[in-house]
């Protein structure tokens, strides 16, 4: 936006707000000292708000649309002021949720529901535009992330942000403090990945193919060359879009001209979908076995019929019930209240995998190793102590095969992240500790001793090390790539 004609005015505010802070401080502290209340360490010190102040203009003219229904934004400006930047990094966040919902709700909020929610227990709870305020701000940012509003890079800086507001904000009490440069980089990232988000052109072709199949009857040229389009999705964009074909094909209310569409469409995007997804499919209609009416069933099956993909049922159907449980456990352990939700969830997951009565079923291993050590790490602030035991017991019971996913586990996205945290780490290394001996030596446990004993923060930095790229890294990105086919 072009700020241009108002700087002047805009610097002639910020001087005037300059010039009160000092005194506007003393009085409220001599009001606080009035009523016996703590002076110290309430708000952030004036050099800070004027640097937040001096830089706003600069980072509001990179916004490409107006703000001017944006009250959240006014908030963050006056919380600043006042040296409130946990308030204030509340406010921006509530803005950037409120975008975001816009944005869904703007493009195909169906689509972003059936992605977001496969397991059909959970997504008849998600019917409509009221519906969304239901979920979580963390589902909020997958869900953007698997329609291809942003990558992997976007999405972890989100979730930092979002990290911190929740543990930084005044969203809960905190001994955290912000400076000024943080809330100014984190104002930064917001107006760029959330409000100057753009609709690509292929993500609009595919909302424009979404609308169509639902709306109405497709004629032969117009099968002919959305199946051409579909022969030159990204994978990515197949994996999604034939995630969406099975969320549309399964609804309760799905027409049948719908069903037909879909029917001379979802062969040719099955064959573009990767493996992966096509196991997920399968697990999602394993789900829907366990858990939903015969009639959905049946219609879930049909699908996999229609693009030949019956091979992947799952040969055992508990592997849905324990996807079903490993979903929970996630959404808790990213939710306030953990500590107490944790327990609870995890020794029904003890059970249900000491009822199998045999391997945990391949196609949910990755997720299981990687949902377990998630958990074991904290949530970067402190220790859930009274499911930790239960982790332990669970990691103590890795295979071999399990026991690789948890030394390579560093991979993924989330768990990356949370090494940056020092309580996260020491978590890690006390895991590698507790799966040394699944390793009869070798390279394996020359690795993990390397980990152990790797003193650096965050523990990341190993990945730079020389000594790690040198003895370790072939080894490490082999180990990786053959177990690929557990992923996602």
């Amino acid at each position: 936006m072009d700020y241009s004609l108002i700087t002047d005015d805009f610097n002639r505010g910020v001087s005037e707000v300059n010039e009160t802070m000092t005194s506007l401080d003393l009085q409220v502290t001599q009001i606080l000292k009035c009523l016996n209340l703590p002076t110290k360490d309430v708000v952030s010190e004036v050099r800070q708000r004027k640097y937040v102040y001096s830089n706003l203009l600069f980072v509001f003219e990179a916004l490409e649309e107006q703000p001017n229904n944006q009250l959240y934004l006014s908030r963050f400006v006056h919380a600043c002021a006042d040296g409130l930047f946990d308030a204030a990094l509340n406010y921006l966040w509530d803005a950037v949720v409120e975008v975001l919902r816009a944005k869904i709700i703007d493009y195909d909020l169906v689509y972003f529901y059936d992605l977001l929610y496969s397991d059909k227990k959970d997504r008849k709870n998600y019917k409509d535009e009221s519906d969304i305020t239901k979920v979580s701000e963390a589902e909020l940012l997958q869900g953007i992330k698997l329609m291809g509003f942003i990558n992997d890079t976007e999405y972890q800086q989100l979730m930092h942000i979002n990290y911190m507001r929740n543990w930084s904000s005044a969203a809960h009490p905190n001994r955290v403090s912000l400076d000024g440069p943080t809330l100014i980089s984190f104002l930064n990232q917001c107006f760029d990945i959330v409000f100057n988000m753009k609709v690509s052109p292929l993500n609009l072709e595919i909302s424009t193919l979404l609308r169509d199949i639902k709306n109405r009857k497709l004629d032969t040229s117009e099968m002919t060359s959305r199946k051409q389009i579909m022969r030159d999705l990204p994978k990515d964009k197949a994996n999604s879009l034939i995630q969406g074909f099975f969320g549309i094909y399964t609804d309760e209310g799905v027409s049948q001209d719908t069903m037909e569409n879909i029917h001379g469409l979802a062969p040719t995007l099955w064959n573009v979908a990767d493996e992966s997804t096509k196991t997920k499919i399968g697990m999602n209609y394993a789900q829907i076995k366990i858990n939903g009416t015969t009639e959905a069933s049946k219609t879930a099956e049909a699908f996999l019929e229609v693009v030949d993909g019956k091979s992947y049922i799952p040969a055992v159907l508990r592997a849905g019930e324990i996807d079903n449980i490993l979903d929970e456990l996630q959404s808790a352990h990213k939710a306030a209240g953990n500590f107490y939700s944790e327990p609870l969830i995890v020794q029904n997951l003890i059970s249900i995998i000491s009822s199998v009565g045999g391997p945990l079923p391949k196609e949910v291993e990755f997720k299981y190793v990687n949902t377990i050590v998630n958990c074991f790490l904290t949530n970067g602030i402190a220790e859930a102590w009274n499911a930790n035991s239960y982790y332990v017991r669970l990691i103590s019971s890795f295979t071999k095969e399990q026991a690789e996913l948890a030394l390579i586990s560093f991979f993924e996205v989330e768990i990356n992240q949370k090494l940056n945290y020092a309580i996260c780490s020491t978590k890690f290394k006390e895991m590698l500790k507790k799966i040394r001996d699944k390793f009869t030596g070798g390279q394996y446990t020359l690795f993990i001793d390397y980990l152990i004993g790797f003193e650096t923060e965050p523990l990341t930095k190993f990945l730079q090390d020389q000594n790690y790229k040198h003895q370790f890294e072939r080894f490490i990105h082999t180990l990786n790539s053959f177990n690929e086919h557990y992923s996602k």
